[in-house]
């Protein structure tokens, strides 16, 4: 279960931070209070940041669930059930951080003034938005088939731990 959220971990890490990268790439804003609408204006950056950060809440259908779910599993199995209080104030964290900045995304609208360019780049390149559809698709595809992909990565374990 640790190994699994190694791995989901690190695919939501990097969509987080490829998405910030392409948001500063084609805004140049570093500011999240000025990014309002951008899910409109981006909306493949912006989805994919959406599933990653939904993925770090824990929220179903993402392998961040799948992922937090079995490290309960195996922390009540082990008898440590103070580990799930810590696994869900971690996903009470992540949302406190994140859903500000999906809202800010999507449901903030304000009007731009006349004449302002709001981008300082058309268009994001492709090889910029292959890693992040990349690593959400795989967020996605841990959190819908995660008891094969759990599987598949416990017996690589255990086959180097013996």
């Amino acid at each position: 279960a640790a190994f699994y959220h190694l791995v989901v971990h690190a695919l939501m890490k990097t969509c987080l931070f490829l998405c910030a990268g392409a948001i500063y790439y084609q805004t140049g804003e570093k500011k999240v209070n000025r990014l309002q609408n951008i899910g409109f204006s981006m909306p493949l950056t912006a989805g994919c940041f959406t599933v990653a950060a939904f993925s770090m809440v824990g929220l179903p259908l993402t392998g961040g669930f799948i992922s937090k779910y079995l490290l309960a599993v195996e922390s009540m199995g082990a008898s440590y059930p103070y580990f799930i209080a810590l696994i869900v104030l971690s996903g009470l964290l992540n949302a406190a951080y994140y859903f500000p900045i999906i809202w800010q995304f999507y449901f903030v609208n304000v009007e731009q003034p006349a004449g302002k360019r709001i981008f300082q780049r058309d268009r994001i390149p492709f090889t910029m938005q292959l890693p992040i559809i990349a690593a959400a698709a795989g967020i996605i595809v841990l959190g819908t088939a995660g008891v094969m992909a759990y599987d598949y990565l416990q017996q690589i374990v255990l086959h180097f731990l013996s």
